[in-house]
């Protein structure tokens, strides 16, 4: 996986973006896209997220984010952080 991201806020607003490729015995995928994060009190514990993500034939099934294992398309997804 290749994270990269910057501040266009400091502290407040960032973006970034991603993607990775994965080989393995269930078979192969990819994901690219990118988000925007909004840390609520200027500490990284805290934030909202919005990430739009691109998935070719995703080798994972996961129940809690709705993934499919084969899917292929866009996923949308918000989300709150809360870190201690």
């Amino acid at each position: 996986m290749v994270n990269a991201g910057a501040f266009l806020v400091p502290h407040r607003v960032g973006v970034y973006a991603l993607g990775s490729h994965v080989t393995g015995e269930f078979g192969s995928g990819s994901e690219f896209g990118g988000g925007l994060n909004y840390y609520l009190k200027e500490r990284e514990n805290s934030k909202f997220t919005v990430e739009f993500v691109y998935i070719e034939s995703s080798p994972a099934q996961q129940a809690r984010t709705g993934l499919v294992a084969g899917l292929t398309g866009p996923m949308f997804r918000m989300q709150y952080w809360l870190s201690f």
